[in-house]
């Protein structure tokens, strides 16, 4: 350490002129021999697979590092040579930046590692970030302008808390957003990818990203809705999560015409024996019921038309394998309206892909209108001036 004893007697013995000369050539050395240095490091370290494509973050990292070097350096630098002024703020408010910059380079890395997980995917994490990057930034905000009026960090904040109502006004949507962004990882709430739909914002779609301030969905139709996100928990919100991990719900009536409903006799009942979804129903009706004489169905366990096609229509559900027979399935009857008999199918589709989804539901229907004529049964549908034509 012997040439730097002497290289600071040497710089105290220079003029005033010359020490101003000195130090700008002490800051050149800072600022373009250690970076390059430092950057030439770190490039070959993260450039070990040479066909690996450097995220955005980690060109910012190795720029925010190779300055936050260079102003520790000078700092040492100015230190050792007991040099006051300018200078040495400049130095120490750079290294307050450049820290800061290399701890959100950090948060941004943390942040892509939790996105590239699967089992990570879809928490929440990004509001959380958000979060320690405004905290440092203020708490660096606050140090920069200690360091310039040469005042302790505690007096500058106690003066701040003068202004404390006018922070929390200007940063209420943050704040709210914060405390709501921990309700909502606590809880699972919502996450990236959920199905959400909030009338009171005209979304209905994907959630694309969650802020601190907003939570971004692009509806069906490519639109987009932002909900602030601190009201997420104060609008009406459906989320379909469940649906999408578990299954699909079809709910969807045919209405049957009621002057086609009918007893059938045992001619009908054996014909529709031979079908062999109703085979096993109809012999066993038969048989518990003593259903062997023709003319005999009326006074024992009525079997109709529409009754035999509920339980085809079941059956044909539950063979069905895109069908999910561990959640409910059933066939009912609703109210009977002017607009005929409804008869519901509810069950839960395997595949809940929204198109699958559709292509399912509509082979379904699809069938059961082209085997009503097999049971006499007829659709309700209102009539036409077609239908006027054809009867004159």
């Amino acid at each position: 350490m012997d040439y730097l004893e002497t290289l600071k007697s040497l710089y105290l013995s220079l003029t005033e002129v010359e020490k101003h000369f000195f130090q700008i050539a002490a800051t050149t050395i800072s600022f373009c021999l250690i970076p390059w240095i430092v950057r030439t490091i770190l490039s070959r370290f993260l450039d070990m697979n040479p066909n690996r494509v450097k995220a955005k973050y980690e060109v910012k990292f190795v720029h925010r590092v190779q300055y936050l070097v260079g102003f520790v350096f000078s700092i040492f630098w100015f230190q050792y040579f007991s040099v006051q002024g300018w200078y040495s703020k400049l130095a120490e408010i750079g290294v307050l930046l450049f820290s800061v910059l290399v701890v959100h380079s950090v948060l941004d890395f943390l942040e892509a590692q939790f996105s590239r997980s699967e089992s990570l995917d879809g928490i929440p994490i990004k509001p959380f970030v958000e979060l320690i990057k405004i905290a440092s930034s203020a708490i660096m905000l606050v140090l920069m302008i200690a360091i310039l009026l040469d005042i302790p960090p505690m007096a500058l904040v106690s003066g701040i808390g003068a202004m404390s109502a006018v922070l929390l006004l200007i940063f209420k949507d943050s704040i709210l957003g914060t405390v709501t962004a921990i309700k909502i990882n606590v809880h699972r709430l919502v996450r990236k990818g959920d199905w959400i739909e909030v009338d009171k914002y005209d979304a209905d779609g994907v959630i694309k990203d969650i802020t601190l301030n907003v939570i971004t969905v692009e509806n069906w139709d490519k639109t987009t809705s932002i909900i602030p996100t601190y009201e997420i928990l104060n609008v009406g919100l459906k989320n379909w999560r469940s649906m999408t991990l578990q299954g699909r719900r079809i709910k969807r009536s045919l209405s049957l015409d009621a002057n086609s409903i009918k007893f059938l006799d045992m001619n009908h009942v054996n014909q529709l024996a031979t079908v062999p979804l109703l085979r096993r129903q109809i012999a066993e009706l038969c048989e518990s019921h003593q259903l062997h004489e023709l003319g005999d169905n009326m006074n024992k366990r009525c079997l109709t038309n529409a009754g035999l096609f509920r339980l085809y229509v079941e059956a044909y559900l539950r063979s069905r394998g895109d069908i999910n027979r561990d959640h409910t399935l059933m066939v009912r009857q609703l109210d009977c309206s002017s607009k005929g008999v409804p008869l519901e199918v509810y069950c839960f589709t395997k595949n809940t892909d929204w198109g699958h989804f559709e292509t399912v539901q509509a082979e379904i229907f699809e069938h059961l209108y082209s085997v009503l004529n097999l049971f006499e049964l007829r659709v309700f549908q209102d009539v036409s001036h077609l239908d006027f034509e054809r009867a004159a």
